[in-house]
């Protein structure tokens, strides 16, 4: 709404929408593994240390370059793309694409989320 009826996000705004879409990309990519091997998908020994560098690593994580690579070499793999085509079968975000597809962007130091980067965000509450 503050896009629409205000001026949009202002810096520090963004900054706090940065902490919560890296902290969805660790989440999304965690989810998109265990998703993936609940539906069947074998991690095939080429992933093994990169799945558990993802398994090990909490969603408040930075984005670490281990863990980015981590998170690459999963998104990329035909394994999980293939869990990726089955997530109707189990609970992944919407965004996990757009974001994942974007890591290396949201990865960097410098990053600024955009409109649209912020739209896609999610903040899970309890209740």
């Amino acid at each position: 709404m503050k896009i629409i009826h205000q001026s949009g996000y202002n810096k520090e705004d963004r900054q706090k929408f940065a902490v919560t879409i890296r902290r969805n990309c660790i989440q999304n990519a965690k989810d998109l593994v265990s998703g993936s091997c609940a539906v069947g998908i074998e991690v095939p020994d080429s992933l093994k240390d990169a799945v558990s560098v993802l398994q090990s690593a909490n969603a408040s994580d930075p984005l670490s370059n281990q863990l980015v690579e981590a998170i690459t070499a999963v998104w990329k793999s035909e394994e999980f793309q293939a869990g990726y085509a089955r997530r109707s079968e189990f609970q992944l975000s919407d965004s996990t694409a757009y974001y994942l597809d974007t890591l290396d962007r949201i990865a960097q130091e410098t990053y600024s989320p955009t409109d649209q980067d912020i739209l896609r965000s999610r903040v899970r509450t309890s209740g």
